[in-house]
């Protein structure tokens, strides 16, 4: 999986363009990048409001999205350019990752090995999630994960992924191989 290595290093603040202007969402750990986008309204092929405009701090962007002002499409773009920048990594695989560790064995593992998603960076976070997952797994459990992980969501840019699809055959793929030692 590539991954950008300056987003592992430490939180980075992220500057979006959205409706003409420069938007700053702040320099954030992990843990409020995984609380965003552990709550996605409409899957991974919707809207991400709890980063575009949840984790900007700058009430001109919330009005302006709530009239009409800066169009629901244009938030989404937005918000996936900021998960990638945190990331380091194609947003949707950063969703599918930060799915798959919050009460599994991936995410108790990272806690038994000290890392602190209050303290860490989404891009250390993820690539952490990522190797628990995988340094265990056969070659054919590693390329089925990775496929999944570069898969781009069925529909992309419609409202045809079902969140339900994102949670099942990847995440019991990647528990299943956390597990082994």
């Amino acid at each position: 999986m590539d991954v950008d290595p300056e987003a592992t290093l430490r939180c980075w603040q992220v500057d979006l363009d959205i409706g003409g202007h420069t938007y700053t969402v702040p320099a954030l750990p992990a843990r409020d990048w995984l609380l965003a986008l552990l709550r996605l309204p409409g899957g991974l092929a919707g809207p991400i409001p709890d980063v575009v405009p949840g984790l900007i701090p700058d009430e001109d962007l919330a009005d302006q999205i709530a009239d009409g002002r800066v169009p629901e499409e244009e938030c989404t773009r937005a918000a996936r350019d900021a998960v990638e920048a945190a990331a380091g990594m194609r947003w949707w695989s950063a969703i599918k990752l930060a799915h798959a560790t919050p009460g599994s064995p991936i995410g108790g593992e990272l806690i038994v090995q000290g890392v602190d998603a209050a303290a860490v960076s989404l891009g250390a976070y993820l690539s952490a999630a990522y190797r628990v997952a995988t340094r265990n797994a056969s070659e054919k459990d590693k390329g089925r994960i990775d496929s999944e992980l570069a898969a781009p969501p069925v529909g992309l840019g419609e409202d045809a992924w079902d969140q339900d699809e994102l949670n099942s055959q990847f995440a019991t793929a990647m528990a299943a191989t956390a597990g082994r030692r």
